[in-house]
């Protein structure tokens, strides 16, 4: 594990307190990246552990991999079974077997 010293760990909660005030205006809610590069939310990424947010580029290189990468790793597939609609009917047209998760 990388060792952050208090100095750094300081900076960056400085750039992470900056970047949720622009977050919270209510005006003009952006957040900017540490490239400096302007971003609306939904375009930007967030990391879970030091809460900084990153541009597409710069989270690949703080991530350690690309989108593409992750994607390779983590490819999405079909559930076994489809999820109830709610309507008692499947998207194949089937009857729903009872989850009893419906509303109806």
């Amino acid at each position: 594990m990388t060792e952050v010293t208090a100095s750094k760990w300081r900076d960056k909660l400085s750039v992470v307190g900056k970047q949720t005030r622009e977050m919270l205006d209510p005006v003009k809610a952006f957040v900017r990246c540490s490239c400096n590069k302007k971003l609306w939310p939904h375009q930007s990424f967030r990391c879970l552990y030091c809460g900084e947010w990153y541009c597409q580029k710069c989270a690949e290189i703080h991530f350690g991999k690309t989108v593409e990468q992750y994607r390779v790793e983590n490819p999405i597939v079909d559930d076994p079974e489809p999820l109830c609609s709610g309507f008692k009917i499947l998207p194949s047209g089937s009857e729903c077997k009872g989850c009893n998760d419906c509303l109806t």
